[in-house]
């Protein structure tokens, strides 16, 4: 399985013919065969990277920039949408961008939680049209390293002007996780078949459409090890 963008790479090493995996594109995502496998495209494939490198924190007006939204780091907060606290030391500054990324401390806020009296501590809250582009994208920061995660986006375009050399986003750690594997190589157990029943409403004009069925808690997995997360490097889109 693998993006559309991947997909196209694959057309262009077969020199561009539109038929050349075939014409079943329009069948649930199948677009042929291609060395031996049966090649699906989608849009909902995940991607990873990782900003990291060295032990010095960032300076006073150095940037991040994930998928078009800009990240400042500043000394002192101020009020600029996108701006993020350096704090003392690199894993201060790559807590607070994460904070930014997740929106951590504005969903505190909104739902009456502890963070609620320290929204503007770390970062100044971004544009609502800046915020979407950030929509599923998920930061964690561990010491000195900060790694991101998306679904659904295909690969994601990152950059930095970091004033630390070291610190930057590793371009091996840029990667699109495309699948491949062997077609039901790990089972659910499904004990009765999905069904539906329609039934009357209880001193109501109108009916219930109830749908149902029952399945097993186990998931058998021995044969997981016929599925491979295969990584593609986005670092050069």
């Amino acid at each position: 399985m693998s993006t559309p963008d991947i997909y196209q790479t694959l057309l262009d090493s077969l020199e561009g013919k539109e038929t050349a995996l075939g014409d079943r594109i329009a069948l649930n995502g199948h677009a042929g065969r291609y060395f031996g496998f049966d090649l699906f495209v989608s849009n909902a494939i995940g991607w990873s990277s990782t900003l990291e490198g060295g032990t010095t924190a960032p300076s006073d007006g150095d940037t991040v920039t994930v998928n078009g939204v800009v990240f400042t780091f500043k000394t002192t907060l101020g009020t600029t949408a996108g701006n993020v606290l350096i704090g003392a030391t690199l894993a201060t500054a790559l807590t607070a961008i994460e904070d930014a990324i997740n929106d951590d401390e504005s969903l505190s806020a909104q739902n009456g939680g502890a963070g609620a009296s320290t929204v503007g501590t770390n970062y100044v809250e971004l544009t609502a049209a800046n915020r979407d582009k950030l929509y599923d994208i998920t930061a964690t920061a561990s010491g000195n390293t900060m790694t991101m995660k998306a679904q659904g986006y295909g690969y994601i375009a990152v950059s930095e002007t970091l004033t630390p050399a070291a610190l930057t986003f590793t371009a091996a750690k840029q990667v699109q996780h495309a699948l491949m594997g062997v077609a039901n190589s790990v089972d659910a157990v499904i004990q009765v078949t999905p069904n539906l029943e329609i039934k009357d409403r209880d001193g109501k004009v109108g009916k219930d459409v109830v749908t149902w069925t029952a399945w097993g808690v186990k998931t058998f997995n021995e044969h997981i090890l016929k599925m491979i997360d295969v990584r593609v490097r986005t670092a050069a889109y």
